[in-house]
């Protein structure tokens, strides 16, 4: 109206502008006169603190007190508060005015690269980092709440829902014992809701599990906050769900990373620290932001670097001349830093000219992989300097403080880790292309395999004082002992038999005969782990007896336990004995929790536990105890993420044997590349998940897939683990079995007939595994038409199981089947029907009565009665049979064919010939989607026999197209002779 509006004011400050709103309030632009400054004016709601309350007063005075404290921190990380005050009986928040965007508008618009998100991340972290050490507590950590303006440094905002620590303290009790009542605020802006008696303050999608129970938070709360928000800043998604963690899910199945990040690959450091910081138990997180923070730096930013351009005299020189020299100069002065970092013990290790020897011999080998798996150990070693560095420290300042004993043992565990660590690094360059890149292909494996440093803060379990042993003496036999270990977990076995007979003839001479118990425990475990990789099962519980006895002489409560784990592996895994391993795996539990042991040794445990009860056909038992390995191996960083892989792979298997065939897919393909990535594709762990996907082939009718699967599974076997080991001889009756699917019976039964002497030369011929090739035998030869061949197999095989053993009468069942059907071919129905029936009944036994292994027994159960005549017998076991194919595998599966061919059989012995028609045509139809020709051959010379006996126009000259193909495919299976019969029976005419 002619006249220039008056500025809005809110007290001094003059508003130039709404920014934004949240769950406490409205942030607006203002300026203040008084400070002579463009300011960021929060003003909270009206609701938020009621005007004029003894609650508003004490509330108002509590963050005047947090205004001051971050009016004295001065970080360029951290956005700056002025003031606290009340206008118009509104309370707001004065503070420093940051242009936008934010993090979650960069993240949104921009999609940043990993080294970007990281800089990013860095910087705010280093914000809270300054907080925490001004004794405040942010509480609201999230992408909103993190400024990155343009051409200046990220800011973290939005204090107000922050508390000193002091101040939480005073209310620790009341808050835990509200927590039962405390609601949560919604996750859109600053929640901050109230329940009776405590008040849980922040965004529930990024809120600690402590803070979402209402208890005490400190700095790993906010540790939590900021790796949730790293975590989805790399992968698009929330490591947890808000339900996943109030219904103890994320507890169950621990952290899960997705195959790949949004912008590039997550290096192993920060999958590692994220891992840590994601502990649902605070005390499992990082000490402190600095430690998280150093975990997340990249190599290229290690401190040791400029001292390796130095010549040796020159770092020689330093050394006499004080010490540290150089070193000590360069970080702090001795005397203000009574605990300076180690580098120089680290750079002697592993620094800037190591990794380019390792670079160029691996470049050496000619392989396309080397260069990015050197690239890849470089990052996991630079990453295990950084954490010694500071393990080092600690255990400096631990001396420090005083206890001196316990400074002690850690720091000679520390030195044992870098002599561990040279033995691996002088592996890898030990002439890596000598045996033709195997060694580059277990390269990331050998350096991720490394004890991780975190296990030193408990050395007093790991080491035994014996008044005979220097401390020199330990060294060089753990500097040994790490040698052959190294060696070991790259399968370059051929130097260390002799090495562990010096070192054991050595510990003999030395001490006459009567060496130091606790060297000698870990000498027979390294034996007992060498027997294990030859698959000597005798010889390996021998020396673990041994390492047992030894170990608990001398109060090594660590290698009992580790021991009491491999006998129980040994038992599992070689002596194929379920319900031993049971045994032996309470034994082990037991030793675990008594030593205390670390989350590595506890995964290993849990996983032989699902293996076990997987062999014993429990398998929501097996299931629960991967999800328990997984969890721990999450735990235990880059050693236990090896096991990830081992992990999804076992939930495979097990959901494979449950007949939960499309999670098993799931599983084996993100199993699968996980191996590769983390092994190498050469490596014999790539064969498990391989073999589990032809196995799933299999069951879908894709022959050629499978074999193509289980060949790709023995070649890597056979480079790794040779043509004489036992596990090469299982995957050649997986490729045995393809063959059988492709309707190749004299393929499979050469594959078969290998591994049936492969798995007797090294078990026995009384071993389970020997008895299921002999099934496979007895299988492809009555594929043959070989039936007396066929019998012996069978009755060989149902000799060399005991119905007694969880893990045997599974293979009981699947034997006394195929003995029935060869009994059945050969017209002895009495004998065929008793042993059809007890199959049934064991398959029922063992997996349930709606398992699709099943299903095949009651169909094939059925078609006998229905083919002897007793068709109202047969009758509802083969409609059983079908419903649990439709429940199991959907209505259109090519394993539907089988089922829907015996309803034909079925229709045609009832005389209703349209019927029988109708169901063959479908049962083809749904055979030509799989792959086994005799399937398909079966289906259409069962088509050409319907046709022909129901006589319609047409019907005969298409039986006869339909009999020439299936005579084709037929040829060599088990179909030939039946079709051979009938084709006989008319004697030349009709359709053959």
């Amino acid at each position: 109206f002619g006249h220039k509006a008056e500025p809005v004011r809110l007290g001094r400050f003059v508003v130039l502008g709404r920014l934004g709103a949240g769950g406490m309030g409205v942030v607006y632009a203002a300026y203040d006169p008084q400070l002579d400054r463009k300011v960021a004016l929060k003003l909270l709601r009206s609701d938020a603190l009621a005007a004029g309350s003894e609650r508003t007063r004490a509330r108002l005075a509590e963050l005047s007190e947090e205004a001051k404290a971050m009016a004295r921190l001065s970080h360029p990380n951290v956005v700056t508060v002025f003031d606290v005050g009340e206008v118009d009986g509104r309370v707001y928040i004065a503070m420093e005015f940051v242009a936008p965007p934010t993090l979650r508008d960069v993240l949104r618009e921009e999609r940043p690269s990993v080294e970007a998100v990281l800089e990013l991340m860095r910087q705010a972290g280093e914000g809270l980092a300054a907080a925490h050490r001004a004794g405040l507590v942010h509480r609201d950590f999230k992408p909103e709440n993190v400024m990155v303006p343009p051409e200046a440094p990220v800011r973290v905002m939005d204090f107000g829902l922050a508390r000193s620590v002091e101040g939480q303290e005073a209310s620790a009790s009341a808050s835990a014992s509200a927590s039962a009542s405390a609601s949560v605020g919604g996750g859109g802006g600053d929640g901050d809701s109230e329940g009776e008696g405590t008040r849980a303050a922040g965004t529930p999608r990024y809120m600690a599990p402590e803070q979402l129970r209402g208890q005490v938070v400190d700095g790993r709360s906010d540790q939590w906050a900021f790796c949730v928000t790293l975590f989805e800043a790399l992968f698009g998604r929330p490591p947890f769900t808000l339900a996943e963690i109030t219904d103890g899910r994320a507890a169950r199945q621990g952290l899960r990373f997705p195959s790949e990040a949004a912008s590039g690959r997550v290096p192993e450091r920060v999958r590692a620290a994220l891992t840590r910081g994601l502990s649902l138990d605070a005390e499992q997180r990082f000490a402190t932001m600095e430690q998280l923070l150093a975990a997340l730096r990249p190599p290229k930013q290690r401190a040791w670097a400029p001292v390796l351009a130095l010549g040796s005299a020159a770092v020689l020189a330093g050394a006499l001349a004080g010490g540290l020299g150089w070193f000590a100069a360069s970080a702090a002065p001795a005397a203000e830093d009574p605990c300076p970092p180690q580098r120089e013990r680290v750079a002697e290790v592993w620094n800037a000219s190591w990794a380019e020897r390792l670079t160029a011999a691996f470049a050496d080998t000619g392989l396309s992989y080397a260069p990015p798996t050197a690239a890849r150990v470089t990052e996991v070693f630079d990453a295990y300097g950084r954490e010694w560095l500071t393990a080092e420290r600690a255990a400096c300042q631990l001396r420090g403080g005083g206890d001196g004993e316990r400074a002690q043992a850690r720091q000679a565990c520390l030195d044992a880790r870098l002599d561990a660590w040279v033995a691996t690094r002088d592996l890898l360059l030990d002439e890596p292309g000598r045996d033709e890149g195997a060694l580059v292909e277990r390269a990331v494996s050998l350096a991720l395999g490394l004890t991780p440093i975190r296990d030193c803060e408990r050395p007093e379990a790991s080491t035994v004082a014996d008044d005979r042993l220097t401390p020199g003496q330990r060294r060089e036999f753990e500097r040994r002992a790490s040698a052959v270990a190294a060696r070991l977990r790259a399968a370059r076995l051929d130097t260390v038999d002799g090495e562990l007979e010096r070192m054991g003839r050595e510990l003999a001479d030395r001490f006459a005969g009567a060496a130091p118990a606790e060297l000698a425990a870990r000498l027979a475990l390294l034996e007992a782990r060498l027997a294990m990789l030859r698959a000597q099962p005798q010889l390996a519980h021998g020396r673990l007896d041994a390492a047992l006895e030894l170990a608990g002489d001398s109060g090594a409560l660590d290698l009992v336990a580790e021991a009491a784990v491999l006998q129980a592996e040994v038992e599992a895994a070689l002596d194929a004995n379920a319900e031993a391993a049971r045994d032996l795996l309470r034994v082990a539990r037991i030793a675990v929790a008594t030593a205390a042991a670390g989350p590595y040794l506890r995964g290993r445990l849990e996983f032989i536990q699902a293996r076990v009860e997987y062999d014993s056909s429990h398998f929501d038992a097996g299931s629960e105890a991967t999800k328990a390995a997984i969890a721990a191996f999450e735990q235990a960083g880059g050693r236990g993420r090896l096991e990830l892989g081992e992990g999804l792979q076992l939930l495979a298997i097990q959901a494979f044997g449950a007949g939960e065939y499309e999670r098993a897919q799931t599983l084996a393909e993100q199993a699968l590349p996980l191996q590769i990535e983390l092994l190498g594709e050469a490596h014999p762990s790539v064969a498990k998940p391989t073999m589990l996907l032809g196995a799933l082939a299999l069951i879908d009718g894709r022959g050629p897939d499978a074999a193509d699967y289980f060949r790709r599974a023995a070649e890597v076997q056979a480079a790794s683990l040779g043509t004489e080991h036992p596990n090469y001889g299982q995957t050649l009756i997986n490729l045995g079995n393809a063959y059988m699917e492709m309707g190749e019976p004299a393929r499979a039964l050469r594959e078969y007939q290998r591994a049936s002497e492969i798995l007797a030369a090294s078990f026995g011929s009384g071993d389970l595994r020997v008895a299921v090739a002999r099934i496979n035998i007895g299988g492809s030869a009555r594929g043959l038409g070989d039936l007396e061949r066929a019998e012996q197999a069978f009755r060989a095989a149902l000799d060399g199981l005991d119905a007694e053993r969880d893990d045997e009468r599974l293979h009981l069942a699947t034997a006394t089947a195929n003995l029935a059907r060869v009994l059945d071919d050969l017209e002895r129905d009495d004998e065929a029907e008793s042993l059809y029936r007890r199959a049934l009944e064991l398959r029922r036994q063992n997996l349930g009565d709606d398992h699709p292994k099943t299903a095949v027994l009651y169909d094939d159960l059925g078609r006998f009665y229905v083919e002897t005549g007793r068709r109202r017998r047969g009758a509802p076991l083969i409609e059983r049979g079908r419903r649990l194919r439709q429940q199991r595998f959907g209505p259109d599966h090519p394993e539907l064919a089988r089922s829907e061919l015996s309803m034909a059989l079925l229709r045609r012995a009832e005389g209703r010939r349209e019927q029988a028609v109708s169901l063959l045509e479908r049962a083809l139809a749904l055979a030509e989607g799989g792959s086994r020709s005799d399937i398909e051959g079966g289906v259409r010379w069962q088509l050409a026999r319907a046709l022909f006996e129901r006589g319609a126009p047409g019907d005969l000259e298409r039986a006869r197209a339909l009999a020439q193909r299936s005579r084709r495919e037929l040829r060599g299976t088990y179909y030939e002779r039946e079709f051979e019969a009938w084709c006989a029976s008319l004697d030349g005419g009709g359709p053959c």
